[in-house]
Protein backbone atom coordinates (compact mmCIF):
# COMPACT_ATOMS: atom_id res chain seq x y z
CA UNK A 1 0.00 0.00 0.00
CA UNK A 2 1.16 3.66 -0.49
CA UNK A 3 1.98 5.72 2.33
CA UNK A 4 2.08 9.77 1.69
CA UNK A 5 4.64 11.82 3.21
CA UNK A 6 2.64 12.31 6.36
CA UNK A 7 1.98 8.42 7.26
CA UNK A 8 5.29 8.26 7.08
CA UNK A 9 6.53 10.98 9.12
CA UNK A 10 4.39 9.61 11.28
CA UNK A 11 5.06 6.25 11.34
CA UNK A 12 8.81 7.32 11.89
CA UNK A 13 7.69 8.93 15.05
CA UNK A 14 6.01 6.00 16.59
CA UNK A 15 9.12 3.46 15.51
CA UNK A 16 10.97 5.88 17.17
CA UNK A 17 9.13 6.26 20.25
CA UNK A 18 8.89 2.21 20.67
CA UNK A 19 12.48 1.66 19.69
CA UNK A 20 14.24 4.14 20.79
CA UNK A 21 12.37 6.19 24.48
CA UNK A 22 9.97 3.68 25.82
CA UNK A 23 12.53 1.09 26.25
CA UNK A 24 14.09 3.85 28.81
CA UNK A 25 11.33 4.29 30.85
CA UNK A 26 12.22 2.30 33.55
CA UNK A 27 16.02 3.41 33.46
CA UNK A 28 15.16 6.87 33.53
CA UNK A 29 12.91 5.85 36.57
CA UNK A 30 15.44 4.22 38.68
CA UNK A 31 18.04 6.68 37.64
CA UNK A 32 15.47 10.01 38.86
CA UNK A 33 14.92 8.00 42.36
CA UNK A 34 19.12 7.32 42.59
CA UNK A 35 19.48 11.10 41.79
CA UNK A 36 16.31 12.92 41.72
CA UNK A 37 17.40 16.31 40.07
CA UNK A 38 19.46 14.34 37.47
CA UNK A 39 15.80 14.22 34.95
CA UNK A 40 12.83 15.92 35.27
CA UNK A 41 10.07 13.13 34.70
CA UNK A 42 7.06 13.98 32.24
CA UNK A 43 3.85 15.33 34.07
CA UNK A 44 1.76 12.26 34.39
CA UNK A 45 -1.91 12.88 33.00
CA UNK A 46 -3.74 13.12 36.49
CA UNK A 47 -0.73 15.05 37.88
CA UNK A 48 -1.37 17.81 35.06
CA UNK A 49 -5.34 17.22 34.99
CA UNK A 50 -5.39 18.30 39.30
CA UNK A 51 -2.66 21.13 38.59
CA UNK A 52 -5.49 22.33 35.70
CA UNK A 53 -8.63 21.88 38.43
CA UNK A 54 -6.68 23.92 40.79
CA UNK A 55 -5.56 26.88 38.22
CA UNK A 56 -8.97 27.34 36.54
CA UNK A 57 -10.11 27.78 40.65
CA UNK A 58 -7.05 30.30 41.14
CA UNK A 59 -8.43 33.32 39.75
CA UNK A 60 -5.01 35.16 40.28
CA UNK A 61 -3.28 32.54 38.35
CA UNK A 62 -2.42 34.22 34.62
CA UNK A 63 0.18 33.85 32.37
CA UNK A 64 1.87 30.60 31.02
CA UNK A 65 2.49 27.78 33.78
CA UNK A 66 5.68 25.74 33.24
CA UNK A 67 5.55 21.81 34.25
CA UNK A 68 7.21 22.38 37.90
CA UNK A 69 4.74 24.68 38.41
CA UNK A 70 1.94 22.22 37.37
CA UNK A 71 3.70 19.88 39.50
CA UNK A 72 3.50 21.91 42.45
CA UNK A 73 0.24 22.80 42.27
CA UNK A 74 -1.36 19.07 41.70
CA UNK A 75 -2.97 17.15 45.11
CA UNK A 76 -0.09 14.95 46.99
CA UNK A 77 -2.74 12.05 46.37
CA UNK A 78 -1.93 12.14 43.12
CA UNK A 79 1.46 13.33 42.89
CA UNK A 80 2.84 10.66 45.56
CA UNK A 81 2.07 7.43 43.64
CA UNK A 82 4.00 4.01 43.94
CA UNK A 83 5.95 3.46 40.89
CA UNK A 84 7.27 0.31 39.59
CA UNK A 85 10.27 0.50 41.44
CA UNK A 86 7.86 1.16 45.50
CA UNK A 87 6.11 -2.24 43.80
CA UNK A 88 9.02 -3.70 42.90
CA UNK A 89 10.50 -3.64 46.39
CA UNK A 90 7.52 -4.00 48.13
CA UNK A 91 6.67 -7.18 46.30
CA UNK A 92 10.45 -8.67 46.69
CA UNK A 93 9.48 -7.88 50.74
CA UNK A 94 6.43 -9.56 50.78
CA UNK A 95 7.99 -12.11 49.11
CA UNK A 96 11.22 -12.61 51.19
CA UNK A 97 8.41 -13.35 53.90
CA UNK A 98 6.43 -15.84 52.25
CA UNK A 99 4.54 -17.37 54.24
CA UNK A 100 4.00 -15.09 56.77
CA UNK A 101 1.01 -12.37 56.59
CA UNK A 102 -1.18 -14.27 53.89
CA UNK A 103 -3.15 -16.89 55.86
CA UNK A 104 -5.05 -17.10 59.04
CA UNK A 105 -4.28 -19.77 61.75
CA UNK A 106 -7.03 -23.01 60.99
CA UNK A 107 -8.84 -23.15 64.04
CA UNK A 108 -8.83 -18.75 64.30
CA UNK A 109 -11.04 -18.99 60.48
CA UNK A 110 -13.99 -21.41 62.06
CA UNK A 111 -14.46 -18.41 65.03
CA UNK A 112 -17.61 -15.84 64.10
CA UNK A 113 -16.34 -13.13 62.79
CA UNK A 114 -15.39 -10.01 64.85
CA UNK A 115 -18.42 -7.01 65.44
CA UNK A 116 -18.09 -3.87 63.51
CA UNK A 117 -17.08 -1.58 66.21
CA UNK A 118 -13.71 0.58 66.84
CA UNK A 119 -11.01 -1.93 67.11
CA UNK A 120 -9.44 -1.57 71.15
CA UNK A 121 -5.57 -2.55 69.03
CA UNK A 122 -3.79 0.40 68.04
CA UNK A 123 -0.86 -0.29 66.49
CA UNK A 124 1.65 2.89 65.78
CA UNK A 125 3.85 1.61 62.59
CA UNK A 126 4.96 2.89 59.26
CA UNK A 127 5.49 0.63 56.08
CA UNK A 128 9.76 0.69 56.28
CA UNK A 129 10.32 -0.87 59.23
CA UNK A 130 10.76 -4.58 59.50
CA UNK A 131 9.67 -4.94 62.85
CA UNK A 132 6.10 -3.53 62.09
CA UNK A 133 5.62 -6.13 59.24
CA UNK A 134 6.26 -8.88 62.01
CA UNK A 135 3.81 -7.57 64.17
CA UNK A 136 1.38 -6.97 61.00
CA UNK A 137 1.80 -10.36 60.16
CA UNK A 138 0.63 -11.83 63.17
CA UNK A 139 -2.05 -9.85 63.54
CA UNK A 140 -3.38 -11.50 60.28
CA UNK A 141 -2.11 -14.81 61.59
CA UNK A 142 -4.69 -14.19 64.39
CA UNK A 143 -7.36 -12.28 62.19
CA UNK A 144 -7.21 -9.75 64.76
CA UNK A 145 -9.43 -6.28 63.89
CA UNK A 146 -6.61 -3.21 64.87
CA UNK A 147 -6.33 0.32 64.27
CA UNK A 148 -3.49 1.44 62.00
CA UNK A 149 -1.98 4.65 63.17
CA UNK A 150 0.68 6.19 61.01
CA UNK A 151 3.78 6.93 62.15
CA UNK A 152 6.33 7.97 59.42
CA UNK A 153 9.05 10.12 60.04
CA UNK A 154 7.35 13.87 59.67
CA UNK A 155 4.23 12.71 61.08
CA UNK A 156 2.00 14.38 64.12
CA UNK A 157 1.28 10.53 65.47
CA UNK A 158 5.00 10.41 66.57
CA UNK A 159 4.41 13.04 69.68
CA UNK A 160 2.08 10.94 70.64
CA UNK A 161 3.94 8.05 70.76
CA UNK A 162 7.45 10.31 72.51
CA UNK A 163 4.98 11.09 75.14
CA UNK A 164 4.01 7.40 75.77
CA UNK A 165 7.81 6.71 75.76
CA UNK A 166 8.95 9.71 78.03
CA UNK A 167 6.42 8.46 80.50
CA UNK A 168 7.43 5.33 80.55
CA UNK A 169 11.01 6.15 80.55
CA UNK A 170 11.43 4.91 77.53
CA UNK A 171 13.13 5.73 74.29
CA UNK A 172 10.08 5.89 71.84
CA UNK A 173 10.77 2.76 69.24
CA UNK A 174 8.17 1.08 66.63
CA UNK A 175 5.91 -0.57 66.04
CA UNK A 176 4.33 0.50 69.27
CA UNK A 177 1.14 -1.62 70.41
CA UNK A 178 -1.95 -0.44 72.88
CA UNK A 179 -4.55 -2.75 73.76
CA UNK A 180 -6.25 -1.61 76.78
CA UNK A 181 -3.81 -0.58 79.54
CA UNK A 182 -1.02 -2.39 78.04
CA UNK A 183 1.58 -0.42 76.41
CA UNK A 184 4.27 -2.10 74.94
CA UNK A 185 6.88 -0.47 72.67
CA UNK A 186 9.01 -4.08 71.24
CA UNK A 187 8.01 -6.60 68.70
CA UNK A 188 8.80 -9.27 70.06
CA UNK A 189 7.03 -7.97 73.30
CA UNK A 190 3.90 -7.16 71.25
CA UNK A 191 3.89 -10.77 69.43
CA UNK A 192 4.19 -12.50 72.78
CA UNK A 193 1.43 -10.69 73.76
CA UNK A 194 -0.86 -11.32 71.17
CA UNK A 195 -0.24 -15.00 70.83
CA UNK A 196 -0.81 -15.54 74.83
CA UNK A 197 -4.34 -13.86 74.15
Amino acid sequence: FFLGKENVLLVSLCLCLVLYILPLIPVWTILNKLKPSTFAPPLRVEVAGSAIVDLVADVSASGVVTSSELRDRALLAVKRRPDELDTLTSGLASISRLPFGTTVVENVADLPPQPDEPAALRLYEFEGCPFCRRVREVMTYLDLKYTVVPSGRGSSNREYVNKVASLKGKKATYPYFEDGEVMLFESEDIISHLLSK
